[in-house]
C-alpha cells in the first residue's frame, strides 16, 4: 500500500470517528489510534497533517493534546 493510499484510507476513518462524535478523549484516542497505524512516511506529509488537524479541532484545544496525536 502506498502513502498516498494510506493517507486516503486514514482520512476516511478519522472523518467517521469525528462524524460519530463523542467525548473529545474519546475522539482524539481514536484519531490516534488510526495515525499510529500508518507507516511514518504517511504521517510525515504537511497536507496530511493539516488535514487531521482540521478534522479533529473541534474536539481538541489544547495543543499539547493535538500534538500528541501525531507523536504518540
Amino acid at each position: 500500500m502506498t502513502p498516498e493510499q494510506q493517507r486516503a484510507g486514514a482520512l476516511e476513518a478519522i472523518e467517521r470517528i469525528v462524524n460519530r462524535g463523542g467525548d473529545d478523549d474519546e475522539v482524539l484516542s481514536a484519531v490516534r489510534a488510526v495515525i499510529h497505524n500508518l507507516d511514518r512516511v504517511a504521517v510525515d506529509d504537511p497536507g496530511f497533517v493539516t488535514r487531521v488537524t482540521t478534522l479533529v479541532s473541534a474536539y481538541c484545544t489544547d495543543p499539547e493534546k493535538m500534538r500528541s496525536i501525531f507523536s504518540g
